[in-house]
């Protein structure tokens, strides 16, 4: 629905001191006459034995109030079911989101977004991630966490991209358990989303998106983390997705829903609808839907009057009402009354440390040329900050359920970070817009356009280019809820914008000629149509070159907003910020650049700058998180969760038919040949790969010895039916202390029909100066297994497997081999 100088043990102990789950000996005791009149409430008996009791007291009607919302106007929260208190049932208060406390609620830290935190490649990051997330929406009084978004980024155009963990089901799968069990540990349910194969916002909640997709496909790429989240962190709920799967919506697919869920996983929490995802009553109800959000439209009265007409059996609201109550009572809802408020200031000096610590891991460092990194203070006479991401206007975070408000004053901006860094030497810090702020471009005068613009849902008019050059277009947005408004030139779309609280403004460079006649449509609830036209543009651009060729080094920094209910149309920098680049560079051969961005970029500038860091949303502490790693106080450890391709074209979902899809429907046709899987298997050419992030310090990978995971595994080559065993040294060759991220890849036998490699393991090793470690990594079985369709079931090829190590996918240091033994069914 709806943005490292301590080790991790230091970071696990000194950074987080959060409020933990209370067992039942500590949780508030419940008066004596209480428990005898109300039996449910007694601690000492099991939770199987409670729900029991108090289900025998509860009428239809009770059952039925169970199972929906009563709207987004009734509460603080943005899902909220009324307590019964004849029952001594609490209310339930739901609450974005997947990057902290969100829906406009104040008073609350603005985390890195979680792209950023996957990019750390370090479960212990998402652990502390978790903790502070469930421990600032309890402090809020919410007691369902609505999130993580573990949805696989099959599209690099995806709007909602970084609020998901990645391109690889293995690492959303490790981010996603550390995250859950974070959240989870301070007594708050998490709701894991969108279930399932919801990879797009275009045509979201309507049988235009009617996701195509194989069986396979769904269970090893886009369920893996969903199953993990059940499996292994144990989380309360799962949120059904606003996509069509094969023909039925998610909320009413019933192999979704029962056939793995509850069959295949034994899920025993319960399931809610993404807000007004639920299309049906019965359907809906006997596929496996427990919860309609966020109004009774469908499991309301409707579902009240199919369970007396007989289309619904009271078993099935019984089996529903069981699976909420039942996490309910694991939580302690009802023996420990909730002491949170939606005005209570929750945010605390050790959640800001923790998401320092995170927006520092999830840095990515992609081009460092002659060494232009880190900056050394004492021997620059000066740095030119340019670009409104440093200092006005500032991309922290992305737009949609998943925006977290920063209170006025509580970020750092990067100018800021900078000059604090800078403050102990005499270097000379400089700033220069580079480009009129999207926010506060002048209206397009009138004389330049067929009608006057008018604010509302809808404005065609054409525009006429007095002067030839490079123009800034932006419309503007003040709304708050779900509705995206477009900007389209000539048929094409320029920008889009999702109405969403932080994301208001959308703008994008087009190169105009004078006296040519555009065709302008806006689409949406547009407030405002602006520009800045080729001279302002022209003149701000050669501020900062001005600004540039007076430093010693320049630094840029760009972004590209991104928001729920909308993907990018393309994958290049918006406003002009290109050009920026290059002439800056132009005029300053050091020159580095700092991407705020939460999907890929294409950068046609790459060639012409030294440096270039991916910074993702970094949050509230921007500035001294990006400060920290530029001046190499922190070096920098964060490798991509997804490919950054060279073009639009080279992509996996460049074909109208896999995106947005043809005549209703999006065929998954790549299957599982999705992300660097689809990139290794054509042989295409990226920017960056998966798994790639350079450090300050360098790294040698060697002596790689595989075998059997016990002494006692029957072993040939490899494992016959145990556990192998992969270690390797890695040894920090460098002059600074860093870490190293060695990735462990697996490529399967041909006769398997897998991709080329994928990956099975990971670790964070933090080095000193010459220090070597040896590294373990412990494959299981299901590490070597494939979905079989027909069997229906999780299966083990035999033949030769590749063990590789690598540095990024397309970097591969080390190889092995195993054989394993099969074909053989095995549980998951």
């Amino acid at each position: 629905m709806k943005r490292l100088a301590m080790s991790t043990a230091a970071l696990s102990s000194s950074f987080v001191a959060l409020v933990m789950l209370a067992s039942p000996a500590s949780a508030n005791p419940t008066h004596a006459s209480t428990r005898s009149a109300k039996p449910w409430l007694n601690q000492h008996q099991s939770i199987s034995r409670r729900v029991q009791e108090l289900m025998s007291q509860m009428t239809l009607a009770d059952k039925i109030h169970m199972l929906h919302g009563v709207g987004m106007s009734a509460s603080p929260y943005v899902g909220y079911i009324p307590a019964i208190p004849k029952l001594g049932i609490p209310a339930l208060k739901l609450e974005d989101g997947p990057a902290g406390v969100a829906d406009g609620m104040t008073h609350v830290t603005q985390l890195p977004a979680p792209i950023s935190v996957s990019s750390s490649f370090d479960p212990s990051i998402a652990n502390q991630y978790g903790k502070v997330i469930g421990a600032e929406e309890k402090g809020k009084g919410a007691n369902i966490n609505l999130g993580p978004t573990v949805n696989i980024v099959r599209n690099p155009q995806w709007g909602r991209a970084f609020e998901s963990f990645g391109a690889d089901p293995y690492l959303t799968s490790q981010m996603a358990v550390s995250d859950i069990k974070g959240i989870q540990s301070q007594g708050v349910m998490a709701q894991v989303k969108h279930f399932d194969a919801y990879n797009q916002e275009t045509n979201r909640n309507t049988t235009k998106d009617n996701t195509i997709v194989s069986q396979k496909a769904l269970h090893e790429i886009y369920m893996p983390a969903f199953r993990a989240a059940v499996k292994k962190a144990h989380v309360a709920s799962i949120m059904s997705a606003y996509s069509m799967v094969n023909g039925s919506f998610s909320s009413a697919n019933k192999y979704l829903l029962t056939d793995v869920l509850r069959k295949q996983w034994n899920f025993n929490g319960f399931v809610t609808s993404d807000w007004f995802a639920a299309h049906s009553t019965v359907k809906s109800a006997k596929a496996g839907l427990d919860m309609e959000m966020p109004n009774p439209t469908y499991f309301g009265q409707s579902l009240e009057t199919a369970v007396k007409n007989g289309q619904v059996s009271i078993s099935l609201i019984n089996n529903k009402v069981r699976s909420i109550l039942r996490e309910m009572f694991r939580f302690g809802l009802f023996n420990r009354p909730s002491t949170g408020s939606p005005s209570a200031n929750v945010s605390t000096p050790q959640h800001k440390q923790v998401a320092l610590k995170a927006a520092e891991s999830g840095t990515v460092l992609l081009k460092n040329q002659n060494n232009v990194l880190p900056l050394n203070s004492r021997r620059l006479k000066s740095i030119a900050v340019i670009g409104y991401d440093a200092s006005t206007d500032l991309m922290t975070g992305g737009g949609g359920s998943a925006h977290v408000l920063a209170d006025k004053g509580t970020v750092v901006t990067p100018l800021t970070g900078i000059r604090n860094a800078a403050k102990t030497s005499n270097t000379r810090v400089t700033y220069a817009q580079g480009l009129p702020s999207p926010g506060s471009l002048p209206a397009i005068p009138s004389k330049y356009l067929s009608k006057p613009y008018k604010a509302g849902s809808s404005y065609e008019a054409t525009l006429t280019a007095p002067t030839t050059g490079d123009y800034v277009l932006a419309v503007s947005d003040k709304n708050t809820r779900y509705t995206p408004t477009t900007l389209s030139v000539d048929g094409k779309i320029l920008t889009r914008i999702a109405s969403t609280p932080g994301d208001t403004v959308a703008s994008k460079s087009i190169h105009l000629q004078a006296g040519h006649t555009y065709q302008i449509k806006i689409q949406g609830p547009s407030t405002g149509f602006s520009w800045s036209d080729g001279a302002m543009t022209a003149s701000s651009i050669a501020k900062a070159v001005e600004q540039a060729r007076q430093s010693n080094v320049a630094v840029v920094f760009a972004s590209s907003p991104t928001s729920e209910a909308m993907d990018h149309p393309n994958l290049s920098l918006g406003g002009g910020e290109n050009k920026l680049v290059s002439a800056v560079a132009k005029a300053n051969p050091h020159t580095v650049v700092v991407l705020n961005t939460g999907n890929p970029v294409t950068m046609p500038w790459q060639s012409e700058v030294q440096g270039i860091i991916e910074a993702w949303y970094p949050g509230q502490t921007d500035g001294k998180a990006i400060a920290s790693v530029l001046f190499g106080k922190v070096d920098p450890s964060g490798h991509l969760p997804m490919t950054f391709p060279t073009s639009l074209s080279g992509t996996p979902t460049a074909s109208t038919s896999l995106f947005p899809g043809v005549n209703g429907k999006v065929h998954y046709a790549n299957g599982v040949n999705v992300g660097y899987r689809w990139y290794d298997k054509n042989n295409v050419k990226v920017l960056y790969p998966f798994g790639y992030g350079l450090s300050y310090t360098s790294f040698k990978y060697s002596d790689l010895r595989i075998a059997p995971g016990h002494p006692e595994d029957p072993l040939l080559d490899g494992g016959r039916h145990g556990n192998v065993r992969v270690t390797l040294n890695v040894t920090n060759t460098g002059l600074e202390t860093g870490s190293a991220v060695p990735q462990l890849y697996i490529g399967d036998p041909q006769s398997a029909n897998e991709p080329p490699k994928q990956l099975k393991g990971f670790q964070k090793v933090t080095l000193k100066q010459g220090q070597t470690k040896r590294v373990t990594f412990m494959l299981r079985p299901q590490a070597f297994s494939i979905w079989d369709s027909q069997a229906n079931k999780w299966t083990i090829q035999s033949g030769t497997y590749q063990i590789m190590i690598g540095k990024s996918s397309a970097n591969i240091k080390l190889h092995g081999r195993v054989q394993i033994f099969g074909p053989r069914g095995i549980e998951r």
